[in-house]
């Protein structure tokens, strides 16, 4: 049996009709989320890390990389954040968050900078510093991989 061309036609636009019939029942199933309901207090957050993340690299302009030595992992401080009020030093494993740790700011500028190499297992870290010097904040993060 032959389909004539009206036919064809009537055919493509009942398939188009039941497609987008399908496409907006699942439409109104799924609420879009692309905005969040904080949306303003996350924009602040994000500009407050913006402008931490600028202050950090004010003060180590040389922007020098974790590198390894011997047995440990060496950051560098910014000589200005020697004597911070406060911080804390995030590591994060991406492939096994049961061995991410944080580190307080005291505890990580007294090694001076460096990680003993136990602490930290084989693979992929990302590490966020942050810092706190008179009322402002500093942040960088790096990601090292430990051989």
């Amino acid at each position: 049996m032959r389909i004539t061309w009206p036919i064809g036609i009537l055919i493509s636009f009942i398939v188009f009709a039941g497609f987008m019939i399908g496409f907006a029942v699942y439409s109104t199933q799924n609420p879009p989320e692309l905005v969040a309901d904080n949306y303003y207090e996350l924009d602040s957050e994000y500009d407050q890390h913006r402008m931490q993340v600028d202050r950090w690299n004010r003060a180590n302009p040389s922007n020098t990389p974790p590198i390894w030595e011997n047995d440990s992992l060496v950051m560098y401080i910014p000589t200005l954040l020697m004597d911070s009020d406060s911080g804390w030093v995030h590591f994060y494993k991406p492939d096994q968050r049961s061995l991410d740790f944080v580190w307080n700011w005291q505890q990580f500028t007294a090694t001076n900078g460096r990680i003993a190499s136990h602490n930290l297992a084989r693979g992929r870290w990302m590490v966020t510093l942050h810092a706190w010097k008179d009322g402002a904040g500093y942040a960088k993060r790096y990601n090292v991989h430990r051989p």
